[in-house]
């Protein structure tokens, strides 16, 4: 079993054109003055997604190397628990072959699950399994900690200033201020206008750039405005991509304490 999950990938964004007043794609302008420190933008990306529960509808596509596409749907749970932890579970509806198929996550790395129906199997997700792929997604088990939090694991500095499809973005650079954080360096364009990030690079210990996502299309749900589209590539995985679509998101969702339990992994009740 080869896996990876959560938000995802698809077709490479074109960056804006120069126009006039505006620097050219993939040049960066010295930071502007925002009166806000790097620290300061990241709680604000974070407080995007911030809700106590949520409920989210959304459609995963993987497409591999030789275009070949595969696309599911899944029902995906989160909420905190009493210290402030987010906690997972995705649910998968179809295709029929994955129907059932589950992943929980209680708030580490030594806490993931998956289900698999089709042998009434429970997975627990540790060691080295970590780092693989859910589904044959570009997201690694992993990558579900680091996104929950940026602020928790990153400290941040503003470097730049950049254009991004016609988007003016605070370019900042993240540290890792914890042993437990999977990427030791994070560069982030964020939106200047929302706080919405616009664009993730994300690099190993020794400074090799290994994932990039974009996120896209951004609409109105539940009040808020999010990107409705996450775009995930894992560049080791050479013309492999993976795309998130978020078709609905509930933030003032009640939801029940049993679904993170194994027995609701398992028997969904």
């Amino acid at each position: 079993m080869r896996s990876k999950v959560l938000f995802a990938a698809a077709m490479a964004l074109a960056l804006a054109l120069m126009v006039a007043g505006i620097t050219a794609p993939g040049a960066v302008k010295a930071a502007p003055s925002t009166g806000l420190s790097g620290d300061e933008i990241l709680v604000k990306v974070d407080g995007i997604m911030e809700a106590k529960a949520t409920v989210m509808d959304a459609a995963m596509t993987t497409v591999g190397s030789n275009g070949t596409e595969k696309s599911s749907e899944m029902i995906i749970y989160t909420k905190k628990d009493a210290a402030g932890k987010a906690r997972t579970l995705i649910r998968y509806l179809s295709p029929a072959a994955d129907k059932g198929i589950g992943f929980l996550s209680l708030g580490s790395v030594d806490k993931m699950w998956m289900y698999l129906p089709k042998v009434e199997k429970l997975v627990r997700i540790a060691g080295s399994m970590v780092k693989q792929s859910m589904m044959n997604s570009d997201f690694s088990y992993e990558d579900l900690m680091d996104r929950a939090n940026f602020a928790e694991y990153y400290s941040a500095q503003v470097v730049g200033n950049e254009n991004i499809e016609g988007q003016n973005c605070y370019v900042l650079e993240l540290k890792a201020k914890k042993g437990s954080a999977h990427y030791r360096q994070v560069k982030l364009w964020v939106r200047q206008d929302n706080f919405i990030p616009a664009k993730e690079e994300f690099y190993s210990g020794s400074g090799k750039l290994v994932k990039v996502s974009y996120q896209t299309d951004l609409a109105v749900m539940d009040g808020r405005t999010v990107p409705t589209k996450i775009v995930f590539k894992d560049l080791e995985q050479k013309g492999h991509q993976t795309v998130l679509t978020i078709k609905d998101i509930r933030f003032s969702a009640e939801v029940p304490e049993r679904t993170f339990s194994l027995q609701y992994l398992e028997k969904g009740q």
